[in-house]
């Protein structure tokens, strides 16, 4: 019977994400026999039970502090097994408070929390996230790679798409629209690969609806798929 069950937690985003996979990849080399499991957000929760990485992936709802239902469900999910390690590589203002639901004696906890069996290096803005993951797991002796391997994420079910093509994805993180590349700016680079021959292909979210469609209104040879793909036909 296995004993050794790990909860790995990374709630997003995609970037982050497909870096993250290098660290997943490097847990399970180092506990091959291990049951590990994976606390994410629901975008990522299909995608990440197609990969090697984990025996489960379960969601993270997110429930606001006050949210008195949605803890109570978080607890539970959080103590439905008697973890060996617990390893944050999310970090995060949220994450760090996750300690603090799990029943006593707390397991052995990789993270940036306080009070933790095992606490990660002080992170390094001006390091690649790749290198803080690296330094993180190093500390539980685990050696990790330097390049994710996302060659698992297939689709059975590919877009067919007219040769060459270029994605293009205005919409970007829709909580900080700061870090948005203006939508004229897209519309003027998609006419330009649509001139060159190359046809420009949208995509995005049905939250990014009528950033897209402004944008195929204006460019009649770019292919707008807003909603239409996943992340794994993507890869």
């Amino acid at each position: 019977m296995n004993s050794t069950y790990i909860l790995v937690m990374k709630h997003g985003a995609l970037g982050d994400m497909v870096l993250a996979t290098a660290a997943f990849a490097a847990i399970r080399a180092q506990f091959p026999d291990a049951h590990i499991t994976l606390l994410t957000t629901k975008p990522f929760a299909q995608l990440m039970a197609q990969s090697p990485y984990f025996n489960a992936v379960v969601v993270d709802e997110k429930p606001r502090l006050f949210d008195v239902a949605g803890i109570r469900r978080l607890r539970e999910i959080l103590n439905q097994q008697r973890w060996t390690w617990v390893i944050d590589v999310q970090n995060s203002s949220r994450t760090r408070r996750y300690p603090w639901l799990f029943k006593r004696p707390w397991p052995k906890i990789s993270g940036a929390a306080r009070g933790i069996s095992h606490p990660r290096p002080a992170h390094d803005v001006t390091k690649h996230a790749i290198t803080n993951l690296q330094a993180q797991l190093a500390t539980l002796g685990i050696e990790m790679g330097a390049l994710p391997d996302i060659s698992w994420m297939t689709s059975p079910d590919p877009v067919a798409l007219p040769t060459p093509y270029a994605l293009l994805v205005p919409g970007g993180a829709a909580h900080r629209p700061e870090k948005r590349w203006p939508t004229d700016h897209y519309t003027q680079l998609a006419t330009r690969l649509a001139e060159r021959g190359m046809t420009p292909v949208l995509i995005g979210t049905n939250a990014e609806a009528s950033v897209l469609s402004s944008i195929a209104a204006q460019v009649p040879k770019a292919v707008n798929l807003c909603g239409k793909t996943s992340i794994a036909q993507l890869a």
